[in-house]
C-alpha cells in the first residue's frame, strides 16, 4: 500500500459482531501481523456488545502484513491472550 497523500494514515472500519462489552478500564487493541509476529497497532476501541462498526488506523508498513489478532488489554497492564486472529497459532 502506497503512503497516503499529505502522510495521513489509512484507516480500515472493522465490524465487529462477537466481542463482549468489557468492564471500565478495559478495552480490545488491534494489531496486524506477518507470520504470526506483531507488526503494528492499528488502535485500541470498545464494543456494545451488539454488532459495532469500529474505525481504525493501519501502519503504513501494510506490505509485509500477512493477517490480523485482537487482544483485551487493561489500561494499567500487558496485553491479553489473543482472542481473535486470521493467523495460525499453532
Amino acid at each position: 500500500m502506497n503512503r497516503p497523500k499529505r502522510d495521513r494514515p489509512a484507516t480500515r472500519s472493522v465490524r465487529a459482531a462477537i466481542l463482549i462489552t468489557l468492564p471500565p478500564g478495559v478495552y480490545y487493541e488491534m494489531y496486524l501481523t506477518n507470520s504470526g509476529h506483531i507488526a503494528g497497532s492499528c488502535g485500541v476501541f470498545r464494543t456494545d456488545g451488539g454488532v459495532s462498526v469500529i474505525h481504525l488506523n493501519l501502519p503504513y508498513t501494510l506490505g509485509g502484513c500477512s493477517g490480523w489478532l485482537i487482544r483485551r488489554r487493561h489500561q494499567d497492564t500487558a496485553s491479553s491472550p489473543t482472542l481473535l486472529t486470521t493467523e495460525d497459532q499453532s
